[in-house]
């Protein structure tokens, strides 16, 4: 497939990571941005189309989803946002660090002090990418049955929400941190 993503990002590989960005971006023609003319006509010609651009800033480049899906009835677009691109904070700015604290869950995080403490692992945009990746393939899955595809999305807040499962766990009969687990006697 032909993938077209746009994304703020520089594109610029981290110090040390050349070897890494390497691989990440083999088969890919990585074009510098020269305008709405320009990704029209490399979304004509994709499979894909990924953004983590704002609705209003996809309207201004002619790229809403919802007119790119009409237009071009194979296309598979997928659009990444912080909060849902239907969310009441669709327009605001986003990063993890800021969806994180929206959300609450520099409070809610384990650990030997209380609150707020600063994750060390990037949870949220660890899982977005696998959700992406979901989203996307089940997608081309349902055009190679079908012959359409479709718009789908993901978010920074699915991808948090999804990870929050491991740490937010109850049981009626769960053991004492000192107690080794038995999982036929119940408990964590």
């Amino acid at each position: 497939p032909i993938f077209v993503e746009l994304t703020k990002s520089e594109g610029e590989p981290e110090p040390g990571w050349e070897v890494a960005e390497g691989v990440w971006q083999r088969g890919k023609d990585i074009v510098p941005f020269e305008g709405k003319e320009q990704l029209a006509r490399l979304i004509a010609a994709a499979d894909v189309f990924i953004s983590d651009y704002h609705n209003s800033e996809l309207a201004e480049l002619g790229a809403n989803p919802d007119d790119l899906s009409a237009k071009y009835p194979k296309l598979v677009c997928l659009q990444i946002s912080g909060y849902g691109r239907d969310s009441v904070r669709e327009k605001d700015a986003w990063s993890e660090v800021l969806v994180w604290a929206h959300l609450g869950f520099y409070q809610r995080q384990a650990g030997t002090r209380e609150g707020p403490k600063m994750p060390t692992f990037p949870a949220g945009s660890y899982a977005t990418a696998f959700n992406s990746l979901t989203a996307i393939r089940t997608a081309l899955h349902v055009r190679n049955a079908t012959g359409r595809g479709q718009v789908v999305e993901t978010s920074i807040s699915d991808g948090l929400a999804s990870q929050q499962g491991m740490m937010w766990y109850w049981s009626e009969l769960d053991s004492a941190p000192d107690t080794p687990i038995n999982i036929s006697k119940g408990g964590m």
